[in-house]
């Protein structure tokens, strides 16, 4: 899991960075304009921390872990004074986050390259 708190840059690295610039020039692309649309989501929903690369390894779900580091995360940010959003890809995420009190603050739906994407950002 990583929290990115709120005073943190927007345009900053990312973990995704080096294996974006080791991917083919129209990968790059792609993947570029797909940053761009859920980078643009995001800051609609506004500053506060930011919670992305939370899971679990399949066989190690449903033991409670990634809802205690969601729980913590929570706990940070409301220390702070501060929200908390997310963003996802997976309409099963959707479900998870909203059991933690997570609404969805922004929705956008694209096609590229007969791709389909769905992206959600959401905010606690």
């Amino acid at each position: 899991m990583i929290l990115k708190h709120p005073a943190c840059p927007r345009d900053g690295p990312t973990p995704y960075d080096a294996e974006l610039n080791d991917m083919p020039a129209q990968a790059q692309a792609r993947g570029e304009f797909l940053h761009a649309r859920s980078d643009a989501l995001k800051a609609a929903a506004g500053d506060g921390y930011h919670l992305s690369w939370l899971g679990t390894v399949p066989k190690h779900r449903g033991r409670g872990m990634a809802g205690a580091l969601v729980r913590l995360a929570l706990e940070r940010a409301k220390a702070d004074g501060s929200p908390l959003r997310l963003s996802t890809n997976s309409a099963e995420n959707v479900e998870y986050y909203t059991r933690f009190g997570f609404t969805i603050a922004g929705y956008d739906e694209w096609e590229t390259d007969g791709n389909r994407f769905t992206w959600w950002v959401m905010i606690a």
